[in-house]
């Protein structure tokens, strides 16, 4: 087995990793997009709550009024721990992007590796094409 099959066996292996890869990331970008669709929400509800409570124009109980803040600071907590998922998710996302590009320029140095061993392959045997036909050429040029 010579040097450019075990490089193409290698070139297998490594796309193979990367579409391992690729599915994770995109399993990780819908995780991403999901948790930011929940962070959304989750903001568009305090506003919508602060508005209803700023359009009661102050004809609220104070009581009632206290169970809105205490809600308030609940949901202004979800978010902020929303806000700490997505992150988290942002960032793993973008290592796998980063991780993908690695191996894609690992195939492409592979490519190249590959490409030069096989010309040079081509560059020996057709080396070799040329002795031999040197050698058969003087031969029958001595028996003459």
């Amino acid at each position: 087995m010579d040097k450019t099959d075990h490089l193409e066996k290698l070139k297998m292996l490594v796309e193979k990793h990367e579409k391992k890869l690729m599915g994770q990331c995109a399993r990780h970008k819908k995780k991403l997009d999901e948790e930011l669709r929940k962070l959304n929400l989750l903001s568009s509800y305090l506003e919508e709550y602060r508005a209803n409570l700023q359009n009661t124009n102050g004809s609220i109980y104070a009581y009632k009024y206290q169970q809105y803040q205490v809600f308030f600071e609940k949901l202004e907590k979800a978010i902020h721990q929303q806000v700490e998922v997505v992150t988290k998710a942002k960032d793993l996302h973008l290592r796998m992007l980063k991780e993908i590009e690695f191996v894609k320029k690992k195939l492409e140095n592979l490519n190249k590796l590959i490409d030069k061993q096989k010309k040079l392959m081509q560059f020996h045997h057709d080396k070799r094409e040329n002795q031999e036909a040197n050698d058969l050429f003087n031969q029958v040029k001595r028996m003459k």
